[in-house]
């Protein structure tokens, strides 16, 4: 197991380091957007973990966030 595995805070470490890295190269007013995929919603257990994540995310500092049903 890597440090990007079963819960929803470890799945969402890749992008807190790659936010991190980014307000580390630049500010805190540089716009961060993601764009979580609609697939990861597709049951309504997988919609709370990727409720969860996102929240883990927007903490870290992102500031736009989007969805998209488009794959």
């Amino acid at each position: 197991m890597d440090d990007f595995g079963s819960t929803s805070p470890e799945r969402a470490e890749i992008v807190l380091r790659i936010i991190r890295a980014i307000r580390d190269a630049t500010s805190k007013e540089f716009c961060i957007g993601i764009k979580p995929s609609s697939v990861d919603a597709a049951s309504s257990e997988s919609v709370s973990d990727m409720i969860d994540e996102i929240g883990v995310i927007v903490e870290c500092g992102s500031i736009l966030r989007t969805a998209s049903n488009v794959g």
